[in-house]
């Protein structure tokens, strides 16, 4: 996690086979999955960045990428940084453990 003035960043990398030009536009729609290019099935249901999107966005932020083929991805999400005040604290709901 990365202090990026005033927000908070998140990042995730691999050094897979990186997002071809072709699948950046889509690859937040749902039911999306980037063709292998080495054509290994991988399960999925191409809801996962999907799902992330919006709940990143009704948090206030924002998801991206960076890639590069040949040499992998960095997924990120950035969120506001927000100060709780102590009534925030005395007023959010108790969790209990089971």
């Amino acid at each position: 996690m990365q202090d990026c003035a005033g927000a908070w960043r998140v990042c995730v990398e691999d050094h897979g086979p990186g997002i071809p030009e072709s699948a950046h536009k889509t690859l937040f729609d749902s039911f999306f999955q980037v063709e292998d290019v080495q054509e290994q099935s991988r399960p999925g249901t191409g809801l996962g960045l999907t799902i992330s999107k919006k709940i990143i966005q009704r948090h206030g932020g924002r998801i991206a990428f960076e890639t590069e083929l040949g040499k992998g991805s960095v997924f990120y999400f950035e969120l506001a940084k927000h100060s709780a005040s102590q009534e925030d604290i005395d007023d959010a709901p108790q969790s209990a453990v089971a």
